[in-house]
């Protein structure tokens, strides 16, 4: 009962003394606030760190990832040189319908690489922990 009059008395001197925009006040909540923030965040980079055997697999899959990534771009490279050679060959009568194809040859094999890219950049931001 003591401690509850003691509150109490404690809460009507600060509330007669202090605004709720005091200047001090106002940096402490936001202080409060921050903290908070910053706590939740480490809290949560903690969860993304990987160890073991997941780690391991982590890392095969990059290797993976990258070699399937140099596959794609001697792809890429050979539907250069093949357009090229074709394009040589048929001269005037090169049409759009073949300049579409290897548009779209190359658009798909772009895809891929774009695809593989994000893959590997998240793996490599859950193995730089």
């Amino acid at each position: 009962m003591l401690h509850k009059l003691i509150k109490m008395k404690l809460f009507e001197i600060l509330s007669e003394e202090f605004s709720a925009n005091d200047p001090v006040l106002m940096a402490l909540r936001a202080a409060k606030d921050t903290r908070q923030k910053n706590l939740k965040a480490y809290a949560a980079s903690m969860k993304k760190r990987v160890y073991g055997k997941k780690r391991e697999d982590l890392v095969d899959r990059l290797e993976t990832l990258n070699d399937d990534l140099l596959d794609l771009y001697k792809q890429k490279k050979q539907a250069f040189i093949d357009m090229e050679l074709d394009a040589g060959e048929k001269g005037s009568s090169w049409s759009d319908q073949d300049a579409n194809e290897y548009g779209d040859m190359l658009n798909s094999i772009d895809e891929k690489i774009d695809s593989l890219i994000k893959t590997r950049q998240k793996i490599e931001i859950a193995l730089s922990y």
